[in-house]
């Protein structure tokens, strides 16, 4: 019985943290580029090496957020669904791939 509620709310958890990845990656991924061109900074690599420096703090904040929609049960959804999953899950690949 436990096992299933867990089980459960872990699936609820994971399912509002993939949403609210597909919110935010789109807007961090253009806010960073954004700061490195202010920076006079934007090539491939520094844009790479922002996007490494910047995912533990990313990742955190997505996963606390998915908590944080799980326990207020409040649902979102983004403009672009498609598009912005799209976005979250390459995000997401290339970390998994960098690390």
């Amino acid at each position: 019985m436990v096992l299933q509620t867990l089980t459960g709310i872990i699936y609820d958890v994971t399912s509002y943290s993939w949403t609210s990845a597909s919110i935010i990656v789109k807007y961090y991924l253009i806010a960073a580029a954004a700061y490195l061109y202010s920076q006079k900074k934007l090539t491939k690599e520094s844009f790479a090496e922002k996007l490494i420096y910047d995912s533990r703090f990313l990742l955190t904040g997505i996963v606390a957020s998915g908590v944080i929609l799980y326990v207020l049960e409040f649902g979102l959804s983004p403009v672009l669904i498609s598009v912005s999953e799209v976005f979250a899950l390459s995000y997401l690949v290339y970390i998994c791939w960098k690390y």
